[in-house]
């Protein structure tokens, strides 16, 4: 959950900024990213926001002046959402179910 958190502190953050930009495509990516971060904070589809989040991200690589840092880290954070999954305190695991993995020793054979 501090992870989904972070990284929707970061979007909410930057999108604050992006929302006052007059350039209508940077503020569809604020939108979007205002979007994402309230699914990913109650953590309904989160696997796939985080991947679209990513992507976006790495999109606005090209066109950002001077912030390429924060592209990065928040594709890196969402990219950790993506391999973790959405975690216990999530709209996801109540309606599909927490997935539980058990590494079984070969000596218990």
């Amino acid at each position: 959950m501090l992870l989904r958190l972070a990284l929707v502190g970061g979007l909410f953050a930057d999108a604050a900024m992006r929302l006052h930009d007059p350039d209508f495509l940077l503020i569809l990516a604020g939108v979007l990213e205002v979007l994402a971060g309230a699914l990913l904070l109650v953590g309904l589809g989160t696997r796939i926001v985080a991947i679209v989040v990513c992507v976006l991200e790495l999109g606005m690589v090209p066109v950002s002046h001077g912030t390429i840092e924060l592209r990065l880290l928040l594709a890196a954070v969402s990219l950790c959402v993506v391999l973790m999954g959405p975690g216990a305190w999530s709209i996801d695991a109540h309606f599909f179910g927490r997935r539980r993995v058990e590494i079984k020793s070969l000596r218990d054979d």
